[in-house]
């Protein structure tokens, strides 16, 4: 499934599908030793899917604080705590969650090694039944998040807006 990229703003906030523009990746990149250059080989389109990506997993991340700003609004910030606007923190948060997914996508995606100690699950209640695969306990992607990412620049977040959930978290991918 493709999303079209939209970034939130208070005319799109019913269907946007990104916190941050091309131009504000490349400027606060610009500004942060951090995160280098691992975006400057990627094409706009390659982008928009990354930061599409990592707008969803900032989503799903954490337990937020309050409740979203507007009950229309796509995205899960701003909160209602906040201005209308979206903060410089999660602006520059979805950035490093834009480099991780290109440096490094198993840190949300599960690693290959992970994949080979998937074992498939099923579970049946009543007349609904699923399958699941589950990684085994060997598998690396029992590291916590704040083990594989920016361990500072995760707890800026968390204590700026939330309380942390149990990992792993593995997130769909939206291809491009």
């Amino acid at each position: 499934m493709m999303f079209d990229f939209i970034v939130y703003s208070e005319a799109t906030k019913a269907s946007a599908t990104a916190y941050i523009s091309l131009d504000e990746l490349a400027q606060i990149t610009l500004y942060r030793a951090d995160l280098n250059d691992s975006t400057i080989s990627l094409t706009d389109s390659q982008l928009e899917v990354y930061i599409i990506n990592a707008s969803s997993i900032l989503d799903n991340m954490f337990k937020l604080k309050g409740v979203k700003k507007d009950e229309e609004q796509s995205l899960e910030f701003p909160r209602d705590f906040e201005e209308d606007n979206i903060d410089l923190k999660v602006k520059v948060f979805v950035c490093y969650l834009v480099h991780q997914l290109i440096t490094d996508p198993s840190i949300f995606y599960g690693s290959t090694e992970d994949n080979k100690t998937a074992q498939v699950k099923s579970e049946t209640v009543g007349p609904l039944s699923t399958e699941y695969y589950e990684l085994s306990s060997s598998s690396t992607s029992s590291l916590s998040i704040t083990d594989k990412i920016n361990s500072y620049y995760y707890s800026t977040m968390k204590d700026f807006i939330a309380k942390t959930r149990t990992f792993p978290y593995i997130v769909p991918t939206i291809r491009g």
